[in-house]
C-alpha cells in the first residue's frame, strides 16, 4: 500500500526496509527530517536518543540528515532504529530544507510532511484490521482467514 502526503511517499510493509524516510528535492542540497510523535507532539531528540518537547535552541539535536544520492534528486534516510517502543505508533515527520551553511529554526523551510507507523522494530501496514473472529469479509466481500493480529489504539 503506498500513500502519498504532498509529494512524500512512504512505502508501508510489515517487515524491516531501509530508507523509510525519502524525499526527491534539487540536487546537492540538505535535507533534515524532524520526527514528532503523534500521542504527545514530543521531537525525537537524535543525539540524546529520546521525545523532548521542541525547542528552536535544540533543533540542531533533533535533525536526522537525509542522505543525497550522487547525480539525483533523491534523499533517503532510515527510520531511527532508537525508537524502540513496542507499541505501535503513530509519527508525524516533516522534511526539512537547510537554507543556510548550519541548521537554524528561523530561516530552515518545511518542504513536505507525513506519518509512519512504527512498532519499535520496523514500518508497519495501519490497514491491518483489528478482529477476534477466525474469518473476516474483506471488501471484495469474500470471506478469508484472519491471522492473529495485535490491537491497535491510534
Amino acid at each position: 500500500m503506498c500513500i502519498i502526503w504532498e509529494s512524500f511517499l512512504f512505502v508501508k510493509e510489515n517487515y524491516k526496509i531501509s530508507n523509510e524516510i525519502y524525499h526527491s528535492f534539487d540536487e546537492g542540497e540538505t535535507l533534515y527530517a524532524l520526527i514528532w510523535r503523534k500521542s504527545d507532539d514530543k521531537v525525537w531528540n537524535n543525539t540524546d536518543s529520546q521525545f523532548d518537547t521542541y525547542t528552536d535552541t535544540d533543533i540542531d539535536k533533533y535533525d536526522v540528515v537525509l542522505a543525497n544520492q550522487v547525480d539525483s534528486d533523491y534523499y533517503s534516510v532510515d527510520f531511527p532504529s532508537a525508537i524502540t517502543d513496542s507499541t505501535l505508533q503513530s509519527y508525524r515527520v516533516q522534511i526539512m530544507h537547510q537554507v543556510a551553511g548550519s541548521i537554524n529554526a528561523d530561516n530552515d523551510r518545511a518542504i513536505a510532511q507525513g506519518e509512519i507507523f512504527w512498532d519499535g522494530t520496523s514500518e508497519t501496514d495501519i490497514g491491518t484490521i483489528n478482529i477476534t473472529q477466525s474469518s473476516v469479509v474483506n471488501n471484495y466481500n469474500e470471506s478469508v482467514t484472519s491471522p492473529p493480529l495485535q490491537i491497535i489504539n491510534l
